[in-house]
């Protein structure tokens, strides 16, 4: 009887051991079945003067996402954080531009998803625990959960011909930048000239490089410009800068305008 028990004991033990193996199977199973490969792609267009980040993917409806468009070269970086995916898997961002202007040049676009509760609601987070893909990154600090990141280049394309006297030809525009630069030096020379700190970043916008620098297309030409106004530092160079390129300029007016710092009546304006 004793012998029949414990036959009875290891039978009913290797049954409990290979029930646990096929539900631990099946567990296994049924999860790759249902686990998700992301699919994202992003593109853009631009519409009225704005540029549109838009994309398509496999990501469940209302799920949250942001971009951050940005270029260093001319300090340029702004965001949306309130795009939301359609039932299509589809999404887009507002326009995009700089100070109501058209962006031009060559911008990265950074689309992030955090994986997170303060992202995402509760059903969404369980949804997205399916997905697997290489864009999905941890998160650094590791409690804000895996996101994820898709970078894309913008090419937003040159300023059209007929919208501005800057870009009418590559001369015109070497021209542009040394008197650009004669103002630049004036506004360091004459106490009571000042350029507006976002006046060069506008420019350098619209151009879709840097201005001014080391490596720049127009190095040469902003030099010429630097050395230009250094030789009329004795000549009538903040009188000349001011007809020139002042508040009401002959040539390319609204470069500098006068300094808040050393007249109380200075005239002030801003380049547009």
């Amino acid at each position: 009887m004793l012998k029949t028990n414990r036959r009875y004991l290891v039978h009913l033990l290797v049954l409990c051991c290979i029930a646990f193996i096929l539900s631990t199977t099946s567990e296994k199973t049924e999860a790759s079945s249902t686990s998700v490969l992301l699919a994202i792609s992003i593109d853009h267009e631009i519409s009225n003067g704005e540029v549109f980040i838009t994309g398509k993917s496999n990501l469940p409806k209302g799920m949250s996402l942001g971009i951050t468009l940005s270029n260093p070269d001319i300090s340029y970086s702004a965001q949306d954080y309130s795009i939301i995916v359609d039932k299509n898997g589809d999404f887009k961002s507002a326009g995009f531009t700089l100070g109501g202007k058209q962006l031009h040049g060559s911008f990265n676009a950074e689309l992030i998803g955090p994986i997170n509760d303060n992202w995402q609601s509760p059903e969404m987070l369980l949804l997205l625990k399916a997905y697997y893909g290489k864009e999905i990154k941890d998160s650094i600090p590791a409690f804000l959960g895996d996101s994820i990141e898709v970078n894309y280049t913008v090419n937003a394309g040159r300023i059209s011909l007929e919208n501005s006297h800057l870009f009418e030809a590559n001369e015109k525009t070497a021209a542009f930048i040394q008197n650009f630069c004669y103002a630049f030096q004036a506004s360091f020379s004459c106490d009571n000239l000042y350029m507006r700190s976002d006046t060069e970043g506008k420019i350098a916008a619209e151009l879709g490089h840097k201005v001014k620098g080391p490596g720049t297309k127009y190095n040469k030409r902003c030099m010429a410009g630097l050395v230009e106004a250094l030789d009329d530092k004795n000549d009538g160079l903040c009188q000349n800068a001011w007809k020139r390129y002042g508040c009401f300029g002959n040539d390319i007016p609204k470069l500098i305008q006068g300094s808040p710092f050393s007249n109380d009546d200075g005239v002030s304006c801003k380049y547009e």
